[in-house]
């Protein structure tokens, strides 16, 4: 409840405990303040804000599909391209591609042809 009223402060304390593993209250309420204005910005910041590691990552992962699902395609795709594990970054990046595929071809087109060469090439194929 807490992170749904204050999300900073909330999430911040959450990460002052030190876990490595976000629960699923913590997303949930990281749905919320990510889809709205002005908490998708706000979301993005902290997240990006954070130190690197798995708790970054399992964020990052999460809100990628949320993002996408509510055509925060920008947002999300940015955030896919920024995933560390070159597997789960892959994913999360077709997973945004084919979203935003199904409903606005063309500005999918556009993100997906200012991507580097290497990261259109390992879109075209399969995941392995």
């Amino acid at each position: 409840e807490w992170a749904l009223k204050d999300p900073k402060q909330a999430f911040g304390a959450w990460i002052d405990r030190g876990e490595s593993q976000v629960p699923a209250p913590l997303l949930r309420a990281m749905d919320e303040w990510s889809l709205n204005f002005p908490g998708v910005t706000e979301s993005i910041e902290w997240v990006n804000g954070l130190e690197p590691g798995p708790v970054k990552e399992q964020f990052k992962n999460h809100m990628v599909g949320r993002l996408a699902t509510f055509e925060r395609f920008t947002e999300s795709a940015q955030l896919s391209t920024s995933i560390e594990d070159p597997t789960e970054r892959l994913r999360q990046m077709k997973l945004v591609k084919r979203i935003w595929e199904e409903r606005y071809p063309k500005s999918a087109n556009d993100w997906f042809s200012k991507l580097p060469p290497e990261d259109q090439a390992s879109m075209e194929n399969p995941l392995k």
